[in-house]
């Protein structure tokens, strides 16, 4: 299996584009190149510094996994999202790109850009996206 090193640094994918790849590589969302395609202009924060492309990387896989006609349709999608989007402010401090990148970016090294973030970030998703796998209590 790939990892965020390689799509993010090796394959010189964006925050967003690793981080959709990582979950359809792991939770076999069955995404094709052509939908991964369509999250290229998240990364970087909507490529103006908004929300953290990991951030929406994480909430499209979040979407994939659970909605099976629109988000009106799935109760489930709200609590799940806020709750990764919490976790991730939480955890890295910051939700928007400009702000994230002020502790994760390294501007002079290149090689590393914004590597941690991107690795923190899966983390949070991992967590949020397993547990959307766990049976509840219903089941």
């Amino acid at each position: 299996m790939k990892t965020a090193k390689n799509f993010y640094l090796e394959e010189d994918f964006n925050c967003c584009e690793t981080t959709i790849r990582l979950a359809n590589q792991k939770y076999d969302l069955g995404l094709t190149e052509e939908n991964m395609r369509l999250l290229s202009g998240f990364g970087g924060g909507l490529m103006s510094g908004l929300a953290c492309g990991v951030l929406c990387g994480g909430v499209a896989a979040i979407s994939k996994k659970l909605v099976e006609t629109r988000g009106h349709d799935t109760p489930a999608l709200k609590p799940a999202v806020t709750g990764f989007v919490s976790d991730f402010e939480e955890t890295l401090g910051h939700v928007n790109c400009k702000d994230l990148k002020v502790t994760y970016n390294h501007p002079e090294d290149k090689s590393v850009r914004c590597i941690a973030c991107v690795e923190k970030g899966w983390e949070v998703l991992q967590k949020h996206m397993d547990a959307l796998n766990e049976p509840t209590a219903e089941e």
